[in-house]
């Protein structure tokens, strides 16, 4: 049998990986599913919990990181973000394609973890990424900071299956459906 997909789309900050997975979900409901990391973060306004992100303590993350349950994760601005067996197996076995936000080394973590994985990354120019960063209302401090990652991401486009370019996130979404189904 063959192990369900999850698709990995990434980028850097700006990039379009949240709207492009939105867009794709609400297009086609019957086909996708998001899959949320776990974070100690506090929950935003219009969030919800095991929909945009599973919310839990240091403590609690720091216990699912010991236990094993979460295998792959990041710090980002004080707050921790990982990727957990137990919400995966939760997700693919939906009879849906999961979709899920993840830098290159969420790619590289699934892929040694065994998981049937196809990665797109979403290429954006750096100034175009700074000219959304701007529209989204971001701080001049988090705009410097996040563009100070862009590089990064750049540097590790290799990780990722294919690159598909996203300054129009229709043409983009339509890209990256097309992708999925010819791997399906």
């Amino acid at each position: 049998m063959k192990k369900p997909l999850i698709v990995l789309i990434g980028g850097p900050s700006g990039g379009g990986k949240g709207a492009t997975i939105e867009r794709l979900i609400k297009k086609y409901p019957r086909v996708f599913t998001k899959m949320p990391s776990t974070t100690t973060r506090t929950m935003r306004e219009g969030e919800e919990h095991g929909v945009d992100y599973y919310y839990i303590t240091i403590p609690e993350f720091h216990q699912k990181l010991e236990s094993g349950d979460i295998f792959e994760y990041t710090e980002l601005f004080g707050n921790f973000y990982g990727m957990s067996h137990e919400t995966i197996n939760k997700k693919i076995y939906k009879e849906k394609i999961v979709l899920k936000d993840s830098d290159y080394l969420g790619v590289a973590a699934l892929r040694e973890h065994g998981y049937n994985v196809l990665s797109i990354y979403l290429d954006v120019p750096k100034d175009e990424v700074e000219k959304r960063l701007r529209h989204r209302g971001e701080t001049e401090e988090s705009i410097a900071r996040r563009l100070l990652g862009y590089q990064t991401y750049v540097d590790n486009t290799h990780y990722y299956d294919y690159m598909i370019p996203n300054c129009d996130l229709d043409e983009c979404v339509e890209r990256v459906y097309g992708l999925i189904i010819q791997q399906r």
